[in-house]
């Protein structure tokens, strides 16, 4: 896999991510719900920090030719659901208290950029298929 220079600086940024975590935060007790909700917004911003850069960058041109698809970015497609999920967690009051560390915590915010740095290439394709019983899945 070849980085782009672009690619190579969101690298740099995403290792200094956890270092600036563990120092600014000794410790947090938040439930599940909102570890959850807060994980995924997390990820949700890192895309929208990525389409910010590519639209400021590259502007609206793009090396490729333009083309029209229905489909979902994968951060999108995880970080909607996940934010449902810790939000309804939080309402329900079901989820007990999560105890982070400060390690715990910067581990946590650097796995969830680096899931964000490699969900970033692909999206969910939402199409009509209407005979989808003939769809072979790979």
């Amino acid at each position: 896999m070849i980085l782009t220079r672009l690619e190579k600086v969101e690298l740099a940024l995403i290792a200094l991510a956890p270092a600036a975590t563990f120092a600014a935060n000794p410790r947090w007790e938040p439930s599940l719900g909102t570890l959850v909700a807060y994980a995924a917004a997390l990820l949700l911003a890192q895309g929208l920090v990525h389409d910010l850069a590519r639209i400021a960058l590259l502007g609206r041109r793009s090396p490729l030719a333009p083309r029209r698809i229905a489909c979902l970015c994968a951060e999108t497609s995880v970080g909607v659901p996940l934010v449902a999920l810790g939000v309804a967690l939080a309402a329900s009051g079901a989820s007990g208290r999560v105890a982070l560390g400060r390690s715990g915590l910067a581990a946590l915010a650097g796995a969830v950029l680096v899931a964000g740095f490699f969900l970033k290439d692909y999206v969910l394709i939402v199409k009509r298929e209407k005979d989808h019983a003939s769809v072979i899945v790979w």
